[in-house]
């Protein structure tokens, strides 16, 4: 984000900000966010392989009466 805050991040891809899609702050990694994929061509869903699972990434627009994250400590 800035240097006062050299450990906190925001998921971008483009012009997209991917949300973090949980109901807890996820713990993640520089390199786990570095490795995020898209789920297939047509999903506007993205995911992430963290130690306790799959973590699920959506644009807002997709973003339907759930609890997310946009900044991630890493």
């Amino acid at each position: 984000m800035d240097a006062k805050h050299p450990n906190t991040v925001a998921l971008v891809c483009g012009p997209l900000v991917l949300f973090a899609i949980r109901d807890d702050t996820p713990k993640v990694t520089r390199d786990q966010l570095i490795s995020a994929k898209q789920s297939d061509r047509s999903s506007s869903e993205w995911h992430i392989d963290i130690a306790d699972g799959l973590l699920k990434l959506r644009p807002f627009w997709v973003i339907k009466d759930e609890t997310y994250f946009t900044y991630l400590c890493v």
